[in-house]
Formats: C-alpha cells, structure tokens, sequence
C-alpha cells in the first residue's frame, strides 16, 4: 500500500497536466474490471437468484398450508 502512495505522489504532476487523459483511462480501466468481474461472477449471481427464487417459493408454500384449515377425519 505504500508503494501505491509513492507512485501516485510521484506521478501527481502528470495527473494534474493531463487529467483528461487519466480520467479516460480511470473510466475504461474501471469499466473494463467491471465487466470482467461480471462475467466471472455471473454464475454464481444466476446461482444466487435462483436459490432466492427457490426460498420464495417455499416461504409462499408454507404460507398457503398455515392459511389452511386442517381437515378432521370422520371416524
């Protein structure tokens, strides 16, 4: 981390001359991890939704069978 804190301390005046540039590459730079961590991730989210999906389901179920009135059988 400090190694971080040098470099960007070193390379300020840079920033400072041409902050359009570092915003471009900051945008495309963070862009571009996003859409790689997205598409790594997306099966596991898909995995997630389902299971979410799944629970609903079952919470829903459950409720259905409280809401119900049991039924005596006639002896």
């Amino acid at each position: 981390m400090h190694d971080l804190i040098v470099f960007i301390q070193s390379n300020s005046a840079l920033v400072a001359t041409n902050p359009l540039a570092f915003a471009t590459s900051a945008v495309l730079f963070g862009g571009g991890g996003f859409a790689v961590g997205r598409y790594f991730l997306a099966e596991r989210i898909a995995n997630l939704e389902s299971r979410i999906a799944r629970r609903d389901e079952e919470i829903t179920d459950l409720k259905a069978k409280q809401k119900a009135p049991e039924r005596e059988v006639p002896v």
